[in-house]
């Protein structure tokens, strides 16, 4: 019987995937009422992977007065 050869064992590369830093997902919320305000402030305050970047509402300017003292504004747009 004849003898095989051993495969070629293949040097695996560095991915530049894991170079890079993790995902951040971007979140906006649509409705800035009870639920979405302490959802947003959540977010504020720092949830590992996710980042908020948008809420909307009805009334631009109540929305906008809600979110001071946060620490990252996110952007206003209006609902609809």
């Amino acid at each position: 019987m004849a003898k095989r050869r051993p495969k070629a064992v293949r040097k695996r590369r560095p991915s530049a995937r894991k170079a890079r830093a993790p995902a951040v997902l971007r979140v906006a919320i649509a409705g800035f009422g009870a639920i979405g305000k302490t959802v947003a402030r959540k977010l504020d305050r720092g949830i590992p992977g996710l980042k908020l970047v948008a809420v909307s509402a009805r009334d631009l300017d109540k929305a906008r007065a809600a979110l001071t003292g946060y620490k990252k504004k996110p952007a206003v747009v209006p609902l609809g």
